[in-house]
């Protein structure tokens, strides 16, 4: 549970108070806009000090309105927001900021936020500002329907706002938490039979008995071939004998394959034609923010693929380096480095010409990217010289995966089509973190030292430092 410093101002029954939270560092200031706030309307005000990780916790809070001094706090409100309209869809948000950052103004009005207010401002300013944001709450709560639809635009603002496929998805899944009031989500991939979960709505992901249970559910009712058929794009199940009641969301996303958002034991849509109307609209807007975030990682791949192999290049591989580090310092895992070079390629290019060297080479990169998993990385380093990134590897792993990458260039035979049949040989030096080194440059320097002491031993060798 979160600590934070969190007290009620005043309590009352009366179904017209407002309820308000006020998320203020400062215990003056804190002190000061609760009372303008009570002088503005009447209302019960809870104060926290700082904005929190967790906002599932304030999911049945029932807040109207959410105010947020961002001066001192860490997040950006871009981030906020995203955090509160996850779990609050229909709640009023309001900024204040002692920083004039008109970026951060646009963005989040733009994404749902009902103001911006850059300090200092007047009283008057403030309550009026309050008393606007809150009537509209007031005209929306008798009318289920516009809530229903401020709900679907909110979350439709924040996926337009993403370029991350995961955020997507946690949209979606707070999206229909809210809507079909369930609690146990999962999004599934599916090909043929296979389905392969791909995220969980549990917030704590070791709770193995709710994701045994949607498996199970999952597999009794096998729905996911029917939904796919399912013109309106969605099915709702009934109980079985051994499983809960299920809604299924069939969409794409950034690759195109098929996508099932899956929650257990929902409750009932009022109208199923307007309900049919929000989920075809919300279907339509991950599919363009999947377009989009296709766009944009072809114009990074522009930047970050090497043009001849089709590999991640250097630029790439300082990115990737950063983000293993880290992974491995968090999780207490290890990863390995791979450092690939073909021995004697200036023979090669000699006998047989550059451009069939280069077409060697592009065959190469093409034969060590088989010979790896898909979440490791490989990258054309420089010339003739290549390096893989195996993640979550440890010494044997990083050795199993570098003979095997060995043999299979050894006994490969090179530009059949064009009849030649070349034959070369790679010799691999291998650096693991944080056994060998901690920092990225002298992980890529032990990697090169191992792969030159390979070929000062032989050649057509793996060599790793004891």
């Amino acid at each position: 549970m979160i600590k934070a410093n969190i007290k009620l101002s005043e309590k009352s029954n009366k179904s017209n108070v407002f309820k308000i939270l006020l998320i203020e560092p400062n215990s003056k200031e804190s002190l000061f806009y609760t009372e303008l706030l009570k002088n503005t309307v009447e209302c019960v005000v809870e104060c926290m000090n700082y904005v929190p990780d967790r906002w599932d916790l304030f999911e049945n809070r029932n807040y109207q309105l959410v105010v947020v001094d961002l001066s001192t706090q860490m997040d950006s409100a871009l981030s906020c927001l995203e955090k509160i309209k996850s779990f609050l869809p229909t709640v009023g948000l309001i900024f204040l900021s002692n920083k004039n950052n008109v970026d951060d103004a646009v963005n989040v009005i733009k994404s749902g936020a009902d103001d911006y207010l850059k300090k200092p401002f007047t009283p008057e300013k403030f309550k009026l500002t309050i008393k606007r944001c809150l009537d509209r709450r007031e005209l929306f709560k008798d009318y289920q329907s516009v809530s229903e639809l401020v709900s679907l635009l909110n979350s439709c603002q924040l996926i337009s706002a993403t370029l991350d496929e995961d955020k997507i998805f946690e949209i979606v899944r707070n999206y229909f938490h809210n809507e079909l009031n369930c609690r146990y989500s999962c999004v599934f991939s599916s090909r043929g039979r296979k389905n392969e979960l791909l995220k969980s709505s549990l917030a704590d992901s070791t709770d193995e008995a709710a994701i045994h249970l949607i498996r199970a559910a999952v597999n009794e009712h096998r729905p996911f071939q029917g939904v796919q058929k399912e013109p309106k794009g969605y099915l709702f199940l009934g109980n079985k004998k051994k499983s809960s009641s299920m809604f299924i969301f069939n969409f794409k996303c950034v690759d195109q394959k098929e996508l099932h958002f899956v929650c257990l034991s929902p409750s009932l849509p009022s109208y199923l034609d307007s309900f049919e109307k929000r989920l075809h609209i919300l279907k339509n807007q991950i599919e363009v923010t999947g377009r989009n975030i296709r766009q944009y990682k072809g114009v990074q791949n522009l930047v970050y693929i090497d043009d001849l192999t089709g590999l991640y290049n250097s630029r790439y591989l300082n990115y990737i380096l950063d983000s293993q580090i880290d992974q491995s310092q968090n999780k207490g895992l290890s990863f390995a480095v791979l450092f690939i070079d073909v021995d004697e390629f200036k023979k090669v290019n000699d006998q047989y010409g550059h451009l069939s060297g280069s077409r060697i080479l592009k065959e190469l990169s093409q034969l060590i990217k088989r010979q790896v998993r898909e979440e490791d990385f490989v990258f054309r380093y420089g010339g003739d010289e290549f390096i893989a990134i195996l993640s979550r590897a440890d010494i044997k792993m990083a050795m199993r995966v570098s003979e095997r990458i060995r043999r299979g260039i050894e006994k490969h035979s090179f530009l059949k089509r064009e009849k030649l049949k070349i034959k070369i040989t790679v010799s691999i030096g291998i650096a693991l973190f944080p056994v060998h080194a901690t920092q990225k440059k002298e992980l890529i320097d032990v990697a090169d030292q191992n792969m030159y002491q390979a070929k000062r031993l032989s050649r057509n060798r793996v060599y790793i430092a004891s």
